[in-house]
């Protein structure tokens, strides 16, 4: 039996450069503070000398999959923001 990819339920975000690179995150357990997580992993990344909070949220994309205790399945909503609609096929592929 294989390991899935992703754990079943979780809060993910996608963050674009306006130039297409991307940079994800997944947070199983739902607490962690990803938007500043990932500008702070980013400036750390491209040297910049701040995070690069002008992105958010205009670049980015998110995703939550929870439980829903009422219909007893698994839901899941994401939420794309224009400048980032053109990788939607993308976003696709790595969720």
């Amino acid at each position: 039996m294989s390991t899935p990819l992703l754990p079943s339920l979780f809060k993910g975000i996608a963050l674009f450069t306006p130039a297409g690179d991307l940079v994800y995150s997944i947070d199983p357990n739902k607490q962690g503070h990803w938007h500043a997580n990932l500008c702070s992993y980013l400036q750390e990344l491209l040297n910049l000398p701040e995070p690069p909070h002008f992105l958010l949220p205009g670049y980015t994309a998110t995703i939550d999959r929870w439980f829903d205790p009422q219909t007893h399945q698994v839901r899941t909503l994401a939420e794309l923001y224009p400048p980032v609609r053109q990788h939607q096929d993308f976003l696709n592929a790595v969720s």
